[in-house]
């Protein structure tokens, strides 16, 4: 008989509790033990001992149970949700409508990046508010995932640049207003999904054994409910990646790096992330490769993932013998500085980069003087006036929004619909109010100077001629810029008709593609995981012949097929 016994346990929630709570992680301790399981992990513990089973659950204060081991082989403890007492939190979320923020300017950008796009396709986004809750949602309604810039001001807060991750179809995030270690008030970007919440509660908390922990069992949920949410993008599949980074798995974190096509579908973050994956596996050169490209796509959205980059360009910088090209000390230290520089501004108490956007940086200005407040209001009228969302709080409002680096965002109500000819008439604005007045001002300017010019031939005095053609030469390039404003549109607007269908269609296209590639890294996914999974109680396929192959020889086959097209996408 072993000396050892098995232990495991479990959540024992009812169903008015959170989802995300069954996936919290608890440490064991015991005589000489101290290991950090997620629910359904097993632990070797001595026998005739007592074990102590500590969970520390964001929003809930530490749960502690004591175990007895006596000679049971294998012991699974039950943690009930009544040991879950709701502790005051010092950020909790607060009314934004208190601080004369009832009504808030909001505009969308895509996230800022370098010299590449930061993607080809538009993506068609909504800004939601609610009649009972005090904050407001940005959702993706297209398939493409693109990190996102929300700018966003009230009467009194300054404007703010708020970094969004990528969103998947359908998916959503919410800004939301919280006074984080009794300080000002500031809105921040969270996810709607539970399961991000509960990870990022560990990560802002700096628990980044839990959130490993934690990042297993959801990640394991989720391809249980549904396989292509295993490897899309979402951003509690980013909040993942950070969860393995910071908690140095690195197994792990190279397979959900591979899974996701974290290089080419999350941007800077997931270039950031595939690189400390390559730092972890003591591949340095290659972790150099993936720093330099994220440094072309501009910032990391979250914040964690600018001082991973910081911190990867300062030891990379120091490894004279793994730098090549002598550009390459160049380039680590621009990033460096980039980093250092955003870090500066940013603010510290969000996930996710927020930047002020005037020379006032603090995010509330209650407290502020009454000059600093008048001029942060009135510089919320211009604000407001500027930018094409204006939503209140507590509305229940629906704004849409295309978002388009091609051309200024057009915001209309969630009721209007657009035809053809309003989607021409987007695509190019002829002149209108005060401006068509000025277009034909100058355009009859220019024919009275002509007539004027005809009857001034015969004149036989060549200094006021020249004198005159000079002039005649300013007027008529106003002229003509005018007529091409008025007529210009009319002229272009079926090569820009055709162009923005074949934009279209490539979008189609390219959303198709997306699709596909998604479904087949979570069909090679399953089938890597479903290796080996046959046990005694599932037996083999009843022989019909001497050639038939068994079960398990079938997903050993199809297994290593889909790890030869796709790597390793799983860690057992």
């Amino acid at each position: 008989m072993s000396d050892m016994a098995k232990l495991t346990f479990h959540w024992d929630l009812p169903d008015s509790a959170d989802p995300a709570i069954s996936f919290a992680p608890a440490r064991v301790i015991g005589k000489n033990l101290s290991v950090m399981l997620a629910p359904g992990d097993e632990v070797e513990v001595p026998k005739e001992t007592i074990a102590h089973i500590v969970a520390e659950v964001p929003g809930f204060r530490r749960y502690e149970k004591e175990v007895s081991i006596c000679f049971e082989e294998s012991i699974c403890v039950s943690l009930g949700a009544d040991g879950l007492t709701p502790h005051a939190r010092f950020d909790v979320p607060q009314d934004p409508r208190k601080e004369g923020a009832s009504t808030v300017a909001v505009n969308v950008q895509p996230w800022a990046s370098g010299s590449v796009p930061t993607s080809t396709i538009p993506a068609d986004i909504w800004l939601i508010t609610e009649e009972e809750a005090s904050k407001f949602f940005v959702q993706n309604q297209s398939e493409a995932a693109v990190p996102l810039g929300v700018e966003i001001s009230s009467r009194l807060m300054p404007r703010r640049l708020l970094a969004v991750p990528q969103m998947g179809r359908n998916e959503r995030c919410q800004i939301k207003w919280r006074r984080p270690h009794a300080s000002v008030l500031r809105p921040g970007v969270e996810p709607s999904d539970p399961f991000g919440m509960l990870l990022l509660g560990y990560l802002d908390s700096g628990r980044f054994q839990e959130a490993a922990a934690a990042a297993k069992g959801i990640e394991h949920g989720r391809a249980e409910r549904s396989p292509l949410d295993w490897s899309s993008v979402s951003y509690t599949q980013l909040l993942i990646g950070y969860s393995y980074a910071l908690g140095r798995d690195q197994p792990r974190l190279s397979a959900w790096s591979r899974r996701s096509a974290a290089v080419r579908l999350l941007g800077a973050d997931g270039l950031v992330l595939t690189a400390e994956a390559a730092w972890q596996g003591h591949h340095e050169r290659d972790a150099l490769e993936w720093l330099l490209e994220a440094a072309v796509l501009g910032p990391p959205t979250v914040t964690l993932g600018v001082e991973m980059e910081l911190r990867l360009a300062t030891i990379l910088s120091s490894r004279e013998k793994l730098l090549v090209e002598n550009t390459e000390q160049w380039q680590l230290a621009r990033i460096r500085n980039s980093c250092l520089l955003l870090l500066t501004r940013a603010d510290s108490d969000t996930t996710t980069i927020s930047l002020p956007q005037t020379e006032i940086t603090t995010p509330d200005l209650s407290d502020a003087s009454t000059i600093r407040r008048i001029k942060a209001r009135l510089e919320f009228m211009f604000t407001k006036w500027r930018y094409d969302y204006v939503l209140k709080l507590l509305s229940g409002q629906k704004m849409h929004h295309l978002l388009n680096p091609r051309r200024r965002a057009s915001a209309m109500t969630d009721t209007s619909i657009k035809d053809a000819d309003a989607e021409e008439t987007a695509l190019v604005r002829s002149l209108s109010g005060p401006a068509i007045w000025v277009a034909i001002f100058a355009i009859a300017a220019w024919l009275g100077f002509a007539i004027f010019l005809l009857t001034q031939a015969g004149s036989t005095g060549e200094i006021r001629w020249t004198r005159i053609v000079w002039v005649f030469a300013s007027v008529e390039a106003i002229a003509f810029a005018a007529a091409g404003a008025l007529f210009g549109t009319a002229v272009q607007r079926s090569n820009v008709v055709q162009a923005d269908q074949r934009a279209k269609s490539a979008e189609k296209e390219a959303s198709q593609n997306r699709e596909e590639a998604v479904a087949g890294r979570a069909l090679a996914a399953s089938l890597q995981a479903d290796e080996g999974s046959g046990g005694a109680g599932q037996g083999r396929l009843k022989s019909m012949g001497a050639d038939t192959p068994s079960s398990d020889d079938v997903r050993g086959r199809h297994a290593q097929l889909a790890r030869s097209l796709f790597g390793d996408l799983v860690r057992h």
